[in-house]
């Protein structure tokens, strides 16, 4: 077979490939281990990235009528008319370049967008313990970023008949695992096993 599916698919066949995990699994994926070593090596590099995507916060960007803008509008549209709720969400440790991301963002309606880059808002991703490198969480900040994500998915009030709940941690894959449960009215209720 010429396609490794566990490289693929992740080690629960999920589509999630965490960094370690790959790296354990490919020891001689030297490429991996560089990039981590360079975080190593330049830990202030986190520190950099951390005061430009506050900056970037901070600064009071007009929002963007970019070609990028009406093509994430244009989506919006079209997930709309086909009974979509489609949101964007803007991840932490993003390179502040090219074209500023937040005005981008503040072009979309508010309520279709997650922020969760701020670091005042969430420090936590920005901690070299949650790193694997200057791009992307480890297994721990992947744990907090599924938890806040979740958290902004529920909203101050679920959508009529929905609940959500948040399920085990599967620390081997730094994964936060919902359980499904289905009501006898057909809604989908996502419960922590007890």
């Amino acid at each position: 077979d010429l396609l490794d599916t566990g490289i693929v698919m992740g080690p629960l066949k999920d589509g999630h490939v965490p960094f370690a995990w790959q790296q354990q699994r490919d020891p001689e994926n030297k490429g991996l281990q560089r990039r981590h070593e360079e975080l190593l090596a330049d830990t202030a590099e986190i520190g950099r990235r951390a005061a430009a995507i506050l900056e970037a916060h901070r600064r009071d960007p007009r929002p963007s009528g970019s070609a990028h803008a009406q093509a994430l509008l244009g989506l919006l549209h079209l997930a709309e008319q086909r009974g979509v709720r489609l949101r964007f969400v803007l991840p932490p440790l993003w390179p502040v370049k090219g074209e500023d991301v937040i005005a981008l963002i503040r072009s979309l309606p508010r309520e279709r967008c997650i922020d969760l880059s701020d670091p005042d808002l969430y420090p936590e991703f920005y901690k070299l313990e949650n790193i694997f490198d200057a791009g992307h969480l480890n297994a721990t900040g992947s744990r907090f970023f599924t938890l806040r994500l979740a958290d902004q998915l529920k909203g101050p009030e679920p959508a009529a008949g929905m609940s959500i709940t948040i399920g085990d941690l599967d620390d081997a894959c730094g994964r936060v695992r919902p359980h499904v449960r289905r009501s006898s009215a057909s809604t989908v209720f996502l419960k922590a096993r007890s």
